[in-house]
């Protein structure tokens, strides 16, 4: 079996474990999603520093939860702006019921902790659902989150991708 490590730099990192199952048609991810939030290299914080629970999904193309530039749907909004996940939750339930997501994400971070960090263990990620979106509340803030949209697991030569490094940054939900 094949492993690879996934990092995701600036303030946030990333690391994923892969193996690859059935001839390529699908992955095995652990995911470690590590705050590096402090402040040293950020300016001061508040004392309540902290992150909700780190949620998404596997999708496809037919479905898109929140793009740079746009407007966050319902669900992520309630993710950046109250730590909540209920919305989103139902707004992949419903992705699954239509055939354009796979799986629901969902994996805490230590409470009311600017470093930090949670993992998503042995996600199995299919060819037919190739697409990564993650998002969780940077608090306190208005509608701040971090996350991912869309993020393509594999490359474009049709292989899983093995190893990468991608900065993360906050985004506005657009919603406040």
């Amino acid at each position: 079996m094949k492993k690879t490590i996934f990092y995701i730099l600036a303030g946030i990192f990333v690391l994923c474990n892969i193996q690859f199952l059935q001839a390529q048609s699908t992955a095995r991810y652990t995911i470690t999603f590590t705050s590096t939030w402090n402040s040293t290299d950020h300016g001061t914080l508040p004392g309540t520093a902290h992150w909700s629970d780190l949620v998404g999904t596997t999708h496809n193309s037919g479905i898109s939860f929140w793009n740079l530039g746009e407007l966050a749907s319902p669900g992520i909004e309630n993710v950046a702006e109250l730590g909540n996940n209920t919305a989103f939750n139902s707004e992949v339930n419903t992705a699954i019921s239509g055939g354009t997501a796979d799986q629901w994400l969902e994996s805490p971070f230590s409470p009311f902790a600017a470093i930090s960090s949670a993992t998503l263990t042995n996600m199995v990620v299919s060819s037919d659902f190739p697409l990564l979106t993650l998002a969780s509340m940077v608090a306190p803030s208005p509608d701040w989150f971090v996350g991912l949209s869309g993020y393509s697991l594999i490359d474009g030569s049709n292989n899983w991708k093995t190893n990468m490094t991608l900065d993360m940054f906050v985004f506005d939900a657009g919603t406040e």
